[in-house]
């Protein structure tokens, strides 16, 4: 397991431990509010990306299933698959679903190595992934990328929620960039902290990806993206996208 994942894995840590230390100081009370707010943004910027009732989702890095439970009242979906790189963290959403009493017929977790999605290729209408891949190493971040177009199905989605370098003057704040360095280079266990610019994405996922169409947008210091790999455009709205008929589907 790489260094940035084990900070998630500790078979010995409390559901409460776990709840107080991964959710950036949140009162347990608000945690679903913050959560239905990621789901809410995600069909506020891009509406048209979310998937019928009854599709089959995926988010990446589903920690204590909070976003999932917010996904499953959203979306309807006939399962959300939680994918996590911890066993001990699925272990606790299951500990935290059942201390809350969430319905989880529609809801599923998968442990993954952070390099190979298990699924096969076309399997899912919609992937998303929110306050999770600024933890991960940019190189197995666009990895995850190749992987989450291999498992979306022709005309599915995936909406996903990246940290801007806007946001770095008030993180250097409590994390100087120095340590947030050393502790990379040393490959030491902890939070690592990756930052994108929409420019990046849009290269990545444009040239790098080849997905067929894709938007950036940056909002409150974070980045939203969206990306289908399909390259036909038959869903596009002018009122809220500028589309065009080149390689660059639609900014």
């Amino acid at each position: 397991m790489h260094p940035a994942f084990a900070t998630w894995e500790d078979p010995a840590e409390s559901l409460e431990s776990v709840e107080n230390r991964i959710h950036d100081g949140v009162p347990k009370e608000r945690l679903r509010t913050r959560a239905q707010a990621y789901v809410n943004t995600f069909a506020r910027l891009f509406p048209w990306s979310l998937p019928g009732p009854g599709g089959r989702v995926m988010e990446i890095g589903s920690g204590l299933g909070y976003i999932m439970e917010a996904a499953v009242q959203k979306l309807n979906p006939s399962t959300v698959v939680g994918l996590d790189v911890s066993a001990s963290m699925i272990e606790n959403a299951k500990r935290r679903l059942a201390r809350d009493g969430v319905e989880t017929t529609a809801l599923d977790f998968r442990l993954y190595d952070g390099v190979e999605i298990p699924y096969e290729d076309n399997s899912f209408d919609f992937v998303y992934s929110a306050a999770t891949i600024q933890h991960i190493p940019k190189a197995y971040a666009y990895n995850l990328l190749f992987e989450i177009a291999r498992v979306l199905k022709r005309a599915g989605f995936a909406d996903l929620h990246f940290v801007s370098h806007s946001l770095l003057p008030d993180h250097l704040r409590l994390f100087p960039l120095k340590q947030e360095c050393l502790r990379q280079i040393r490959n030491e266990v902890g939070h690592w902290h990756v930052f994108y610019s929409h420019e990046e994405l849009l290269y990545v996922l444009l040239f790098g990806i080849e997905v067929g169409w894709i938007s950036v947008q940056e909002e409150n210091r974070s980045l939203w993206a969206i990306f289908r790999k399909d390259r036909e455009v038959d869903f596009c709205n002018e009122t809220t996208l500028t589309c065009q008929a080149g390689p660059l589907r639609c900014s």
